[in-house]
C-alpha cells in the first residue's frame, strides 16, 4: 500500500521488518516475496546496488524454492535494475530468462486449465450418461408395470408369440426370391 502511495522510505522500513519476521518463520516463500518487494522499493529510492544485491538474493531463493511466478517478477525487476546500473548485456540476459520463465509458467497454467476443463467435460458426459440410463430405467419400469388396458402397455407374451407365428406362416407361404 505504501508503495502505491509513493512512500518509499516507510515501505522500506516496513519491508525490512517483515523480512526479519519472515526469516524466523518455517518455509521461505514469504522471505523470497519480501526480498523481491524490498528490491523494487530500493530501486525506486535510487539505491541501485543494494537493490541488485537484494534482488539477486531473491532470485537465488526463488530458484531454490521453484517459485515460478514470483521468480519471473523478480527477474524482471533485476533486469531493470541492471539496466539502471548501466549493465545492458547482463540486463538483456536476465530479461531473456524472465521471458523464458514467464512463458513456461503460462504454459503450465494453460496445461492445468486444459486438464481442469477436460475433467469437467468428462464429468458432464458421465452425468449425462447417468441421467440417460436413469431415464431408460424409469421408462422400462413404467413399461413393465403398465396396465394391460393402457394404450402404452407392453404387449403380452402370448401376443408376441402370436405375431411371430403369423410372420413365420406368411414367410412360409411367400418365400423370399
Amino acid at each position: 500500500a505504501l508503495r502505491g502511495l509513493g512512500e518509499w522510505a516507510r515501505a522500506r522500513d516496513h519491508l525490512q521488518e517483515q523480512l526479519r519476521l519472515a526469516r524466523r518463520l518455517p518455509g521461505r516463500r514469504l522471505e523470497a516475496v519480501t526480498l523481491g518487494t524490498l528490491g523494487e522499493v530500493l530501486r525506486h529510492q535510487g539505491a541501485l546496488e543494494e537493490a541488485r544485491q537484494t534482488l539477486e538474493a531473491a532470485d537465488r531463493l526463488c530458484a531454490e524454492l521453484q517459485l515460478a511466478e514470483t521468480h519471473a517478477q523478480i527477474l524482471e525487476q533485476l533486469s531493470a535494475t541492471l539496466e539502471d546500473l548501466g549493465r545492458p548485456v547482463e540486463a538483456l540476459a536476465l530479461h531473456k530468462r524472465f521471458h523464458a520463465l514467464a512463458l513456461e509458467h503460462r504454459s503450465q497454467a494453460a496445461a492445468s486449465q486444459l486438464q481442469l476443463l477436460e475433467s469437467r467435460l468428462q464429468l458432464e458426459r458421465s452425468e449425462a450418461e447417468l441421467a440417460s440410463a436413469r431415464e431408460r430405467e424409469q421408462t422400462a419400469r413404467a413399461w413393465r408395470t403398465a396396465s394391460p388396458r393402457s394404450p402404452t402397455a407392453a404387449p403380452s407374451t402370448s401376443a408376441c408369440i402370436w405375431r411371430w407365428s403369423a410372420r413365420c406362416a406368411m414367410a412360409a407361404r411367400w418365400p423370399w426370391p
